[in-house]
């Protein structure tokens, strides 16, 4: 995985169950990973702007890999009946084979594998049948019939640009309350602890949608999800000028916006109805005028 990725994922606060407090001490028994020294040393400035201590350890005490001695150690705390060695290129799983088998593991029980060829067990014994799995690298261009489709890594690129936003709300069957929520999770998006006034907004929108969607005895379940959205261009989309409706695709022929800039430009979209097309028009709907009461400040901070 990415170097450092789970202490900084605790560092920015998107742990769920650890939280760093003033009175901890982190201690980062990690080398400086080549071509990582920048990330590593902003990691300790992020680690100590939160008022917790941070210790590191010398070059001289760290490796990537247990030594023999810790392996013969942990072999001889553990005394397993089945000894698998699992990591590493297969000259080094051969290595390791030989240090159990000096600790007195039984040659028999030291298991060897090549990627694929599976480990059996029956009633806790061994058994050889020599069973292989397909696996290997698989190479996912969207075109062919096997992989996961052109969409699904167009959505895939649209979420490593973008980011994402998880809002969820928990209502009660009978009386149609708000229990919990709305919560607010954000992947990719905005720094959270910089944000906290974003986040808020975000969470009082919401709950102004569910109360304006929940009645007695149901809740419009559509009308909450499908408020306003951020996306791109959809086959049905329409948007409403001085002069009527109009069809999305029709506008961007007419204005001449080629298909390359179409299907990236970002739309603010209710439902099928575009409100915004970001950077060329707005949905006559939503001019301001004498009888406005609320406005929604909306800006798209990235450049497109």
């Amino acid at each position: 995985g990415k170097p450092y990725s789970n202490i900084n994922k605790i560092v920015n606060g998107y742990d769920k169950f650890i939280t760093l407090k003033p009175t901890d001490t982190v201690f980062l028994a990690t080398p400086v990973y080549e071509g990582r020294e920048k990330t590593f040393y902003k990691l300790l400035d992020d680690i100590s702007k939160l008022d917790v201590e941070v210790v590191t350890l010398s070059k001289n005490h760290l490796s990537h890999h247990a030594s023999s001695e810790d392996l013969m150690m942990m072999i001889d705390l553990m005394k397993p009946k089945y000894y698998f060695p699992i990591k590493g290129e297969y000259r080094y799983q051969v290595a390791n084979a030989n240090l159990a088998e000096k600790v007195g593991i039984n040659k028999d029980n030291i298991i060897l594998k090549e990627n694929g060829y599976v480990a059996k067990f029956v009633n806790g014994k061994l058994i050889n049948d020599y069973e292989k799995i397909p696996c290997g690298e698989i190479s996912i261009d969207g075109n062919s019939s096997d992989d996961v489709g052109e969409v699904v890594l167009r959505d895939r690129e649209m979420l490593s640009d973008n980011g994402i936003i998880i809002i969820s709300a928990t209502l009660s069957k009978k009386g149609k309350n708000i229990l919990a929520g709305p919560e607010i999770l954000t992947r990719g998006f905005v720094y959270v602890k910089d944000s906290t006034e974003l986040i808020d907004n975000i969470k009082e929108i919401c709950l102004k949608i569910i109360k304006e969607n929940t009645h007695e005895n149901y809740i419009d379940y559509g009308k909450i999800k499908n408020g306003l959205q951020i996306r791109t261009q959809r086959s049905l989309d329409y948007i409403r000028l001085k002069s009527g409706s109009k069809k999305l695709k029709k506008l961007f022929t007419d204005d001449k916006i080629s298909k390359a800039i179409r299907d990236t430009l970002p739309l603010i979209a209710d439902g099928n109805e575009i409100v915004w097309v970001v950077g060329n028009r707005l949905n006559y709907d939503y001019y301001v005028t004498q009888h406005t009461d609320e406005v929604l400040e909306i800006k798209i901070l990235k450049e497109y």
